[in-house]
């Protein structure tokens, strides 16, 4: 559970609302959970104060002594049978091991890693999926991706879709968050991710400045540290009037942004999943997204396709919804069924089935 101690992301939504749900499945199960700040669990859900569940404050920040001295500590200490991670195992592993493996991007699209980056989890994560007794991705793109490059068994993978948390879905506005952000109903472009190169802003960015004068503001919600080099690119094409990048706000605030926005666009190079995608169609957006990976996966259907590395063609995208009101709304509905049709709480049984399967 360490995972949930950082940013608002991906990851951090699968596990909050992941196990909030498997622990009321399985209350003949105990769960000892390990973060940093015990709290943030009960203050997402009530389910994390139930009997079975134990809370262990994580002591020490440093990665390699959580992996290779607390955790085994931990694992001797409670006697865990079972021990389930995101992505990596800690080293020794006395228990027998679950893994959730998000997307192995580092392998298919190594172009956007750091080397180092690279170089760890290309050993660790094979490592979790050899060593796993069962392992849980998040697409049936991630799924193929695992069994192709580790020559693993499909029957030990089940995908868990992520979806979007009910927050998104609620039609009641508050018109003082928006009033706060000085942004106006349906007034803006939105993308939401973090600025690193997978996520292609730049990309966007120089689509957008090619229509600048005939689109309406661009609202950025980055989660990362980088911000700096975001607002290099922005002053590069001279856009500092007509981009807006928010940082640093919950997830309340930002469902007001997604439900207010004109247009999500989201021009990622490369995902296992896409929460952002999925968080703006339950939003009832119409969603501009890349053609590759697991985005053609998941907005099936629903999301308005575009070619990642032709800013003409997402410049024309966007010109193209803004202008035909009709064909917009017909992708508003569109989302908002496709949507649906992903559950937190069928993702939870799916683990919980597994789970309950060995005791």
């Amino acid at each position: 559970m360490h995972t949930v101690d950082g940013t608002y992301q991906g990851i951090r939504t699968h596990v909050l609302e992941i196990f909030s749900r498997v622990v009321a499945l399985c209350p003949q199960i105990q769960f000892y959970l390990f973060l940093e700040n015990p709290t943030t669990l009960s203050a997402f859900s009530n389910n994390f104060n139930l009997p079975n569940v134990t809370t262990i404050r994580i002591p020490i920040s440093n990665p390699f002594l959580r992996l290779m001295w607390f955790f085994p500590r931990m694992q001797r200490k409670f006697d865990l049978d079972y021990f389930h991670s995101q992505y990596i195992f800690p080293f020794p592993l006395f228990s027998k091991g679950f893994v959730t493996i998000h997307d192995i991007l580092f392998e298919t699209h190594p172009q956007y890693f750091a080397t180092f980056f690279k170089v760890r989890l290309k050993l660790l994560v094979k490592y979790a999926a050899k060593k796993s007794e069962h392992i849980f991705s998040v697409s049936n793109y991630s799924k193929e991706s695992i069994i192709n490059e580790y020559d693993i068994n499909p029957d030990k993978i089940t995908v868990t879709y992520n979806a979007a948390s009910s927050i998104y879905s609620n039609e009641k506005n508050k018109q003082n968050i928006l009033n706060n952000l000085s942004l106006k109903q349906k007034k803006y472009l939105l993308t939401v991710s973090r600025s690193d190169v997978r996520k292609n802003y730049h990309t966007l960015i120089r689509a957008y400045s090619t229509i600048k004068e005939k689109a309406p503001p661009l609202v950025i919600i980055d989660s990362s540290a980088k911000r700096f080099v975001l607002m290099k690119t922005i002053e590069r094409f001279q856009l500092q009037d007509k981009i807006n990048i928010i940082s640093n706000i919950n997830n309340e605030v930002l469902s007001e942004i997604y439900k207010n926005a004109t247009l999500f666009i989201y021009p990622s190079y490369a995902e296992g999943f896409g929460i952002p995608v999925i968080e703006a169609m339950a939003s009832g957006l119409c969603v501009i997204a890349s053609n590759t990976t697991s985005l053609k996966e998941i907005g099936q259907g629903a999301v308005f396709f575009i070619n990642p590395n032709n800013p003409n063609e997402i410049a024309n995208a966007i010109q193209a919804l803004l202008k035909d009101d009709e064909l917009r709304k017909k992708h508003e509905i569109l989302s908002v069924n496709r949507a649906s049709e992903f559950s937190w709480d069928e993702s939870a049984h799916k683990v919980a089935e597994i789970y309950n399967s060995l005791y």
